[in-house]
């Protein structure tokens, strides 16, 4: 499974659509997760949502999304997780020990 995940310092970014740096996290069973940092740009929805397509992308896990950009990232079959406030280091030892991110919780807020 190949995530995206938008970063701002060490947390995942509050909203996807002004996010302008993007985690590409590799999942399997069995292997350490394999991560890649792009920069990314602010850009209308649909070619945000293309983007992701080009990345090869199955699920992004966001503070945030507006709704627009959300349907058409979800028009291309690409998951969406809201993970609310969480340090991308919790998502990274999370998936070190869990590569099934549907059993991830939301932590409390900051």
């Amino acid at each position: 499974m190949r995530l995206a995940i938008p970063i701002s310092g060490d947390w995942i970014a509050p909203v996807f659509d002004d996010a302008t740096r993007l985690l590409i996290v590799d999942i399997a069973p069995g292997r350490q997760p394999e991560q890649s940092e792009f920069p990314t740009f602010i850009r209308p929805p649909e070619q945000r949502a293309a983007e992701l397509m080009s990345f090869g992308i199955d699920m992004l896990v966001c503070d945030g999304i507006s709704d627009r950009l959300a349907r058409f990232i979800g028009d291309r079959g690409i998951e969406i997780r809201v993970a609310l406030n969480r340090a991308v280091g919790d998502l990274m030892s999370f998936l070190a020990e869990n590569p099934h991110l549907r059993e991830w919780q939301p932590a409390p807020t900051r």
